[in-house]
């Protein structure tokens, strides 16, 4: 996962937004360009061709928002990741216990 450290130093270099209100600025822009993809969407479920690039684009512009959300806590987007796997993994394996226990469960009022 080193790359997308590497990609954030890259969007370091193109940040250019006022630094002393940042925080609030770049979850402005991510709801923004979140609002961007839902019209791709909106578009593209009354019947217009959204092309795969335009997808793309707005994916980009996410990223290098979340990348700069993660430099302004200090935060690589690697451990992000890591820390995001860990948490799924840790709830699937709940849901998945869960779901065994249930069954065991049923299975035992039918034979009891």
């Amino acid at each position: 996962m080193e790359n997308i450290n590497l990609y954030q130093l890259m969007c370091q270099k193109t940040a250019r937004y006022p630094k002393t209100n940042a925080l609030a600025y770049l979850i402005t822009c991510l709801t923004e360009e979140v609002g961007e993809a839902a019209r791709l969407y909106k578009l593209a479920l009354e019947g217009e061709k959204v092309s795969i690039d335009s997808w793309i684009e707005e994916f980009g512009d996410i990223h290098w928002i979340l990348s700069e959300l993660e430099r302004h806590f200090y935060v690589q987007p690697s451990y992000v990741l890591e820390k995001n796997i860990l948490k799924l993994r840790e709830r699937y394996d709940r849901e998945d216990k869960a779901r065994e226990a249930k069954h065991n469960a049923e299975n035992q009022e039918k034979i009891g």
